[in-house]
């Protein structure tokens, strides 16, 4: 609804109640003057109702945006950063040890930068053509998923807008559960079990404790799937049991999340676009789910002696350093 529309609808009920008062203006010389004011005041208050609903029915489900979008006058819309040759993100120098303002990110630890790769030109026949600028993502000891977006132009993804995962410490896919061992000693186990209810998905998160004694298994209250990210401590203290679980073991999956590789990109620039994107014809709910990553938050893990699943965790992994090369304008966050 436009401004000018606004002022149609007043000059209209401005007009009706005018009309009232004239035909009522002898209605108070044949009944009680305050009959005569209820009856005026019930019918005022009728078309102000009217127009109530009328007024919030056009704020909630606006037909345009010329009154009503906020947008453009009250929202302040952080649309990237422009740098020359490097931008550091996260620095190993700390604020505290005399370095301020050495990176966006002070708080954080670790190491992450953007570096701008120069425009190339590429020979075509005859004629040269110049390849849009491009940035190469740094990540070293940085402990906290740090995700970049992505475009599926082959159809091969369940999303076509994306964000996926580039600091990946521990390479594997934990979609069904893992085990967690001690110098080759079973201590845990971790089963999903996917399912569905009421078409709803969910997931039957199974513990299994290996002590020397006894073997505890234990199903979490918590049954919904993840999507994004969830920390696995969470899970667990759902657990009627958790008390069982030893304090190395809580020391360790208290810096543990679980999380996608990839996440679909769904807001105001690419959910229209998302909507209409279907994997291989299938629907939505039929999309296979990206691999889930068992992600530390801390270099607990990689001190200690132990291997998840078939992967043994060294210090190496900590030491890993992952870079990737993406077009300028590439959006990215952090964060579980």
């Amino acid at each position: 609804m436009t401004f000018s529309s606004f002022l149609f609808i007043g000059l209209i009920i401005l007009c009706l109640l005018c009309l009232l008062a004239w035909g009522k203006r002898n209605f108070t010389k044949d009944i009680e003057f305050g009959r005569a004011c209820l009856f005026l005041y019930l019918i005022i208050l009728t078309i102000f109702g009217c127009f109530a609903v009328l007024t919030v029915n056009n704020y909630l489900y606006p037909k345009d945006t010329e009154v009503y979008d906020n947008t453009f006058y009250h929202i302040l819309e952080h649309t990237g950063f422009s740098f020359d040759n490097h931008l550091n993100l996260v620095s190993p120098e700390s604020p505290l040890e005399g370095f301020p303002n050495h990176a966006l990110w002070d708080s954080k630890t670790g190491n992450v930068n953007l570096s701008r790769k120069p425009k190339d030109s590429v020979a075509v026949g005859n004629d040269s053509a110049v390849v849009k600028d491009s940035v190469i993502v740094r990540i070293e000891k940085y402990y906290e998923p740090f995700f970049v977006s992505k475009k599926d132009t082959t159809g091969q993804k369940p999303f076509k807008d994306y964000f996926t995962l580039v600091n990946n410490l521990i390479d594997l896919d934990v979609s069904q559960g893992f085990e967690l061992r001690k110098n080759n000693t079973l201590k845990f186990k971790f089963t999903i079990e996917p399912y569905e209810d009421k078409k709803v998905d969910k997931a039957h998160y199974i513990s299994t404790i290996y002590s020397a004694t006894d073997t505890t298994t234990e199903i979490s209250s918590f049954e919904q799937q993840i999507n994004r990210s969830y920390p696995l401590m969470d899970i667990l203290q759902r657990t009627p049991n958790f008390n069982l679980l030893s304090n190395e073991l809580q020391q360790i999956f208290e810096q543990i999340v679980l999380v996608r590789q990839e996440i679909e990109i769904d807001d105001w620039r690419s959910a229209r676009e998302a909507r209409q994107y279907k994997y291989k014809g299938k629907k939505k709910k039929d999309w296979p789910l990206p691999p889930l990553r068992f992600f530390p938050l801390e270099d607990l893990i990689f001190s200690s002696e132990f291997s998840l699943s078939s992967v043994a965790i060294t210090d190496s992994m900590a030491k890993r350093i992952f870079t990737d090369t993406l077009p300028s304008g590439f959006r990215f966050y952090s964060g579980a």
